[in-house]
């Protein structure tokens, strides 16, 4: 009785000392479960301790069976008896001495003083982390390793209370609980929790323990159910949808970002670059729930009025949108947009033109100095329209991919390369540099020439691979053409014998796609028919494109 009692006075001591260094909600949690667990591993360690007195003894098997039984019956008896040897055995010569109540209860104490301080927290090298992120949809896996040889592992809903709590425990290979009976979970070998299909209800608290031989540890875990968004990067609104953009800034204008559809909630942030460096600005942030319901729309605005590089006034001004969401695959991404801040314009001034042939590469360059804490910025206007466009920039000697025109980059000295020309980038280029506070800039016409098709003069009547001659007895009408050029070009006749002329010539023009349609007629004419005449004439195309195809054509007459 007198044993009991002290076990008994012993298992409130544990549960004391073990509701004592716990946090009360955890105690609140703790069920039946976890009760039975503990007094079933002092029970096992307790018979460890007697498995272990009897291998000192060197008796024979029939005596360690006789052991075993009378341990059996002390159990049920309440005390201990030594073992009398059988005749004709050797006895062994070393007895252990019964273990009284009082030994039996400083083990006891010493067992369950060794599972509290396991409890109350994990001690040597564990591999479990407190908060974990799992992928909705997904399977996903919750691990955590607290000892090396367990097998048997429990994991708890810190959400319910009582006995509910546990969701499911593997013990001895063999896998139960309310979790693994409704499909929802499942738990691998090691341990590790597995959620068969992840949803926003598994973002909670789990509580798992472990079990060894001799120890028991456990552990909170936070859950985090993460949505990898559609957009990797978040969007400066006035880039209309674009990672790179440059814009035109006004003092009392805003610039905003956004980043859809994130979970966690990404974190926006406003920077300005100056060289290497990104400094932090002052910025308002807000975040909605998205239309599923799930994911949340973070949105970021920032007033240009507020820059601070507006006191050096600056021309030219790199912001970076910055997006930090840890749980994501890309767990930072940014936009740019260049602001230009300046007043004057570029397109003032008339500048001499440079000539780009059609399907041809052409590099415009840029004779400003260009110094590695520069800002370079190209500007295209088309002739005959007031509006100008943004081409492409570099910022301290990066060139970020600005989506404008496929056909443009920037070359390392900040030159603006065409490729494969075409009509469309005929007109007025602008190069603008900005140094601290110093700003200048570059502007250049380029001229677009397109060859007609086929690039040569046409004469009605002629064939195109042979000399062209007419006879004529009187007067003789000559028609002259070039099709499909740019830019315009004008046709002219020109007699090269004193008894010909050309009377009522007439020059007619349409344009089709850009591309401009020429011809000419006249009446050739004898002065004199008394005369024979052996001249020539020419269909001649006159303008810039006529350098670059063949724009004469000569004609012989003949009146014999």
């Amino acid at each position: 009785m007198t044993e009991y009692l002290a076990d008994n006075m012993l298992s409130r001591a544990f549960i004391a000392m073990f509701k004592k260094t716990r946090h009360i909600e955890l105690d609140r949690k703790i069920n039946l479960t976890n009760l039975q667990v503990s007094i079933y591993l002092i029970e096992d360690t307790q018979k460890r301790i007697e498995e272990n007195q009897k291998r000192i003894e060197e008796n024979q098997k029939r005596i360690e069976e006789n052991q075993k039984r009378l341990e059996g019956s002390k159990k049920r008896e309440g005390t201990r008896r030594l073992v009398k040897p059988h005749q004709g055995l050797i006895a062994p010569k070393y007895k252990p001495r019964p273990q009284t109540t009082t030994s039996r209860i400083l083990s006891r104490a010493l067992i369950m003083m060794q599972l509290v301080g396991l409890f109350c927290g994990a001690t040597g090298n564990t591999d479990c982390l407190t908060t974990q992120s799992v992928l909705l949809g997904s399977q996903g896996i919750i691990r955590c390793r607290l000892f090396e040889n367990s097998t048997r592992f429990y994991w708890f809903d810190m959400n319910i209370e009582g006995d509910e709590s546990l969701l499911i425990k593997l013990e001895n290979g063999r896998v139960s609980g309310r979790g693994y009976t409704t499909g929802e979970f499942n738990i691998d070998s090691d341990g590790s929790l597995i959620i068969n299909s992840v949803t926003v209800q598994h973002e909670r608290v789990f509580h798992f323990e472990s079990l060894s031989p001799n120890l028991i540890r456990s552990k909170d875990i936070t859950v985090i159910v993460y949505v990898e968004p559609i957009e990797p990067i978040p969007v400066i609104t006035e880039c209309l949808g674009k990672p790179d953009c440059i814009m035109k800034g006004n003092l009392d204008g805003v610039v905003s970002c956004v980043h859809h559809n994130t979970r966690p909630a990404a974190t926006l942030s406003w920077f300005m670059r100056d060289g290497t460096h990104d400094i932090p600005l002052n910025s308002t942030t807000n975040q909605t729930l998205s239309a599923d319901l799930i994911t949340f729309s973070v949105t970021s605005e920032m007033v240009i009025g507020e820059l601070p590089i507006l006191a050096n006034m600056q021309s030219l001004v790199l912001l970076v949108c910055k997006s930090h969401n840890q749980y994501s695959v890309v767990q930072e991404s940014d936009s740019k947009v260049l602001l230009d801040l300046s007043k004057s314009d570029p397109f003032e001034k008339q500048p001499g033109p440079v000539y780009a042939l059609q399907n041809q590469d052409l590099v415009i360059k840029c004779p400003l100095t260009i110094a590695e804490d520069s800002i370079v910025m190209w500007m295209a206007k088309s002739l005959g329209t007031r509006n100008s466009v943004y081409l492409k920039y570099s910022a301290y000697t990066v060139v970020p991919s600005v989506e404008t025109d496929e056909q443009l980059s920037l070359d390392k000295s900040g030159d603006l390369v065409i490729s494969q020309v075409g009509l469309q980038h005929d007109g007025l280029y602008a190069c603008v540099k900005s140094t601290g506070n110093t700003t200048k800039s570059f502007l250049q016409r380029v001229e677009v020439i397109v060859q007609p098709t086929p690039p040569k003069v046409l004469v009605e009547g002629c064939n195109l691979f042979e000399p062209c001659s007419f006879h004529i007895t009187e007067t003789k009408a000559i028609t002259c053409q070039v099709n499909g050029v740019y830019p315009e070009v004008d046709l002219e006749i020109i007699v090269l014998s004193t008894n010909l002329a050309v009377m009522n010539t007439k020059v007619s023009t349409y344009e089709d796609e850009g591309l401009f349609y020429t011809s000419i007629q006249g009446d050739l004419i004898l002065v004199d028919a008394s005369c024979q005449v052996n001249g020539t004439i020419i269909c001649q195309a006159v303008g810039t494109a006529a350098n670059v195809f063949k724009s004469d054509a000569y004609i012989s007459i003949s009146s014999s």
